[in-house]
């Protein structure tokens, strides 16, 4: 039988090896920060294609059959080294204009320790982060119907990121920035339409595999929310590219 003592103090010596490493982790980090204010001063940070590749290698090599710590803990911290890194780097902060379980899940992909706030309407969210007075914002799917995106704000995320198979993406997180590729992605549209459509409708027109995430039914109008494997649409339809965000981590 092995003697715990002895266990334990294994388990501290290798917490002690992981809090220098993240000390010098988070050294390099912040002399990343000092480069991209040269050349990134009027935009945020975020490099959304090279986050959710960190985490899905994370969750891969944690998923292995050999792997023994959980994969969806480690996932979730390696979201919090991200986050934590990113506010070494510049202020970082987020707003949210939902409710609270969109408020809940922005808690826990940016982080308990970053500062996040409610707006009281969409308009203030988008003045905000276009000022950057909040570096990102979140919104939720359904509201998007309703909010008109400047160009210079488009959407890099969306929340969850690790998805059960019988859930959906509830929001969108939004920053002054240009979308960054990942090896998955989906990009995200606004189509203003007088008819009624359906997936199979927006896959002849739009000529692409698309779905619809959510629409709002109007008088005159009906406003779509879409999610397309196309970055580039070329249509006569009245039709906005809003971002593009990584593709869902799925779990069974």
């Amino acid at each position: 039988m092995q003697d715990l003592s002895k266990l334990r103090t294994a388990i501290d010596t290798i917490d002690d090896q992981i809090i220098d490493l993240l000390n010098q982790r988070s050294q390099i980090v912040k002399n990343v920060g000092e480069l991209k204010k040269e050349n990134h001063s009027d935009s945020a940070f975020v490099r959304s294609g090279r986050e959710a590749e960190i985490i899905r290698k994370i969750y891969k090599k944690f998923s292995h059959k050999d792997a023994v710590f959980p994969a969806l803990a480690a996932t979730s911290i390696w979201r919090m080294i991200i986050c934590a890194s990113l506010s070494l780097e510049s202020k970082f902060n987020v707003a949210v204009y939902a409710d609270s379980e969109i408020y809940l899940l922005a808690r826990e992909y940016f982080g308990g320790f970053i500062d996040i706030n409610f707006i009281d309407n969409p308009d203030n969210l988008i003045a905000d982060v276009v000022n950057l007075e909040y570096q990102v914002g979140v919104i939720s799917i359904e509201d998007l119907c309703d909010t008109d995106f400047p160009e210079d704000l488009k959407i890099f995320a969306c929340l969850p990121f690790v998805l059960q198979k019988d859930k959906k993406i509830k929001a969108f997180a939004f920053a002054k920035t240009k979308p960054e590729a990942s090896s998955d992605d989906r990009h995200i549209y606004k189509l203003i339409s007088e008819n009624l459509l359906n997936n199979k409708d927006l896959q002849e027109v739009l000529g692409c595999n698309s779905e619809i995430l959510v629409f709002s039914k109007q008088q005159t109008k009906n406003t779509y929310i879409i999610s397309c494997e196309k970055e580039n649409i070329e249509s006569n339809l009245n039709i906005k590219y809003l971002g593009t965000y990584a593709t869902p981590i799925i779990i069974a």
